[in-house]
């Protein structure tokens, strides 16, 4: 059974549980961020990020053209709230980079490609990223598209 509520966004039913996001077998790749995964906090942060909950509000964030950070970012600070607050502002930099490296693998993963990076979040309650990337389906049409060929 579902244990996630159908809402209503931009005059679309959004329903988690319609779509089959399941990549607890997703190896993340850390590169340059492998001390920072392999800490516990690392750790937390994939974990919470591959949940099916934290998957869909990546793709519809992305499909309403906004950053895809833009949708977890008051999730993440509040889940993380005890291991962000002791952390200088070089080492909560440096976590931002690695969640949006893990984000970008995550939206490759699940048929999302990079349009655009740099963009301003559009929510004053975004206090934790000031930017991150957008992402559209691989195949869209055109730049920032909602539409795909098939």
């Amino acid at each position: 059974m579902c244990k996630y509520t159908t809402y209503k966004l931009r005059n679309i039913w959004y329903n988690p549980c319609m779509y089959n996001y399941d990549l607890t077998s997703l190896i993340y790749r850390p590169g340059r961020h492998k001390e920072r995964f392999e800490s516990p906090f690392g750790q937390q942060l994939w974990a919470f990020l591959i949940e099916p909950q934290t998957l869909h509000t990546l793709v519809i964030t992305s499909r309403l053209r906004h950053p895809a950070v833009e949708g977890i970012d008051e999730d993440l600070r509040l889940r993380f709230e005890k291991e962000l607050a002791p952390l200088d502002q070089t080492d909560k930099d440096n976590y931002k980079r690695m969640i949006g490296h893990m984000i970008r693998q995550i939206m490759d993963n699940l048929g999302y490609e990079l349009d655009s990076q740099h963009l301003k979040t559009r929510s004053p309650n975004n206090k934790l990223f000031s930017s991150g990337s957008r992402y559209r389906r691989r195949g869209a049409l055109y730049s920032g598209s909602d539409h795909d060929e098939s």
